[in-house]
């Protein structure tokens, strides 16, 4: 049980090229999309904090920043499962900054296009 803190649309668009969240500079505080962006959460600045904390970031080294996200709250187990808004809409996939978030719908689908 939760809440989505960041609203979840159905028009995202799925990045396609190589970019990565360890040199995005977010710019979620100048502008107003209609959905989060993994950048928003992971990006140069994330990076350069825990680098200087000596934290590994093997795992989230190649997060493409441009990939849309959910972000939740108040989830009591923890961020696992899927996000449910009468059908699925995301894939729960980290913690971060006190939030959930999960991987929206949209990228699933275009995923499970390329595995089948």
């Amino acid at each position: 049980m939760g809440h989505v803190s960041y609203r979840c649309v159905e028009d995202v668009f799925i990045p396609t090229d190589h970019q990565t969240c360890s040199q995005y500079d977010s710019t979620a505080l100048t502008r107003t999309l209609n959905y989060r962006v993994m950048g928003d959460i992971w990006n140069v600045n994330v990076f350069r904090r825990l680098l200087a904390a000596q934290v590994k970031l093997e795992h989230a080294k190649n997060l493409h920043p441009l990939v849309p996200v959910i972000q939740c709250s108040s989830f009591v187990s923890g961020p696992s499962g899927s996000v449910f808004n009468g059908e699925v809409v995301g894939m729960m996939v980290l913690v971060s900054e006190g939030y959930d978030i999960a991987v929206h719908v949209t990228l699933l689908r275009e995923f499970m296009k390329i595995v089948l």
